[in-house]
Parts: structure tokens; sequence; C-alpha cells
């Protein structure tokens, strides 16, 4: 597994399926926290989140996961 460092996390996309949620000028795609550094003091694993453009793609165990520091993370979807 790919565990990130610094003020990192570890995303895997999600579908967007709920068309009441859009932010304008951004990307419309959640993603899921599957793992984060030991430096970011809120838990965010297995939340879902909007994430600010620039994210590095990552392939690890013919998986794709995307790398992004937590200050790009918008905001955290709550059921």
């Amino acid at each position: 597994m790919i565990k990130p460092i610094n003020n990192n996390v570890l995303l895997q996309a999600k579908n967007n399926n709920n068309s009441l949620i859009f932010m304008p000028n951004e990307h419309n795609d959640f993603y899921v926290v599957v793992a984060q550094s030991e430096d970011i003091k809120i838990n965010l694993v297995n939340k879902s989140v909007f994430v600010k453009e620039g994210l590095i793609k990552v392939e690890y165990s013919n998986k794709e996961y995307f790398l992004c520091p937590v200050e790009k993370i918008l905001a955290v979807v709550e059921d």
C-alpha cells in the first residue's frame, strides 16, 4: 500500500451520481481518501471529498490512485 508522507493524502476516484452537488469552476468528481499522512490532525480516511485540480496520478497494483496535499481538499461530504 502507498503511505503518504508530510501533509499528503491518497485518493481514489468515485463517481458523482449526486446531481444536487455542483461546484462551479472546479472538478465535480468525488474522491475517497484511502490513506493519509500521520501529520494530518483530522481523520479523513474513508471520507468522500471534493479536491482542487492538480492531483498526481499514481498506478499501483493495477489500481489508479491520486496524491495531493490536504490543503487542496475543498470539502468533505457528510451523510
